[in-house]
């Protein structure tokens, strides 16, 4: 039976101005929101979408959204026009995500996606705790995360006349040996300040899949694309440059992209070499060091105890700290040790 998303009952009497209260129904503990995106004559037209509310463990397929808000140049005024539902309250969003959405418009049909500046209520502390905390569910359970750069980077083609193009596929790791014009470079794309935050990890190694818009192509990870990527830009390099200044990802500035679309549990030393992989990603927040990770924690503790009772044996879960921002650092990371 297919899903049916919750209905929402708007009120024409409410006015405009009071875009959260008009927006947003309540969300119960076991519910998300997904927005509803529909094609357009024009990709210029404004963005227009639809909230829609499911249940956790009944809802269609849908993908998720991984971006910087404020983009490469840090620009994070909320400046750029998203109309919501059939009144089309406004919702003010940086000029990096208007991009996403604009990207992510169906040529064709409909698409769900899950974009956490909209899906949810920012305004309301008591949600988004709630919601941050089911994040890591809502990360392994999309058919696919869609990276994105910035429009500079994906280059989205923008003339209404090529609005039918498709961009082409390729795996990632072909960019080593099809893209010798060094347009598309391997390296200086882990350099990015993109992969330089703490918190795109977990979004990048919990979902099945990844899709990466890149100089007007699309670039797919799956769990075995990383692996490819390595020894095809180490065979270059021991071409090129001789066998002492072959690298690995351990030399890049994202170490962690190895365990890419699904391989967060073959992260060896448990916790530890979760931190080990991770603890160089930048925060504003050291505490961020701890609950950006929390995602991959419990995917790691959960394989573990999964694997002690498939040998028989008892074994208690490991409890993982809770996401609470009124707890100092010392705290937290005392916190941390103790239950690690």
């Amino acid at each position: 039976m297919q899903a049916q998303p919750t209905e929402r009952h708007a009120d024409p009497q409410v006015p405009i101005a009071s875009a959260h209260t008009t927006i947003y129904d309540e969300l119960r503990a076991d519910q998300f929101r997904m927005l509803c995106l529909s094609p357009v004559a024009d990709c210029n037209d404004p963005i227009h979408v639809d909230l829609e509310t499911y249940d956790d463990n009944n809802c269609p397929e849908y993908k998720f959204t991984s971006y910087a808000w404020g983009g490469e140049d840090g620009d994070s005024s909320l400046q750029s026009p998203v109309y919501v539902d059939e009144y089309w309250d406004v919702l003010l969003q940086t000029k990096n995500c208007w991009s996403l959405l604009q990207y992510l418009r169906p040529r064709r049909g409909i698409r769900l996606v899950w974009l956490d500046a909209i899906c949810i209520d920012q305004s309301n502390t008591r949600e988004r705790d709630a919601q941050v905390v089911k994040m890591g569910d809502i990360y392994r359970n999309c058919s696919r995360v869609v990276v994105y750069l910035g429009k500079d980077v994906a280059q989205i083609v923008s003339d209404t006349s090529e609005r039918s193009t498709i961009p082409r596929r390729f795996s990632l790791d072909e960019v080593v040996d099809k893209f010798t014009d060094a347009s598309i470079d391997p390296q200086k794309l882990f350099q990015l300040q993109y992969f330089t935050r703490v918190w795109i990890i977990q979004e990048l190694l919990l979902p099945p899949g990844a899709i990466i818009p890149l100089n007007s192509f699309e670039f797919l990870v799956t769990r075995l694309t990383p692996g490819r990527l390595e020894a095809k830009w180490q065979a270059k390099q021991a071409k090129e440059l001789g066998s002492e200044s072959i690298s690995d990802w351990d030399s890049t500035g994202a170490p962690w992209f190895q365990y890419a679309a699904g391989g967060a549990d073959e992260i060896e030393q448990g916790i530890w070499g979760i931190l080990q992989h991770t603890w160089s990603s930048h925060t504003s927040d050291a505490r961020d060091k701890i609950f950006g990770v929390l995602g991959l924690i419990d995917t790691k503790e959960g394989a573990t105890e999964n694997a002690t009772r498939n040998r028989g044996e008892l074994q208690s879960a490991t409890p993982t700290p809770n996401v609470n921002y009124s707890i100092s650092n010392v705290h937290i990371f005392l916190e941390y040790l103790a239950i690690s």
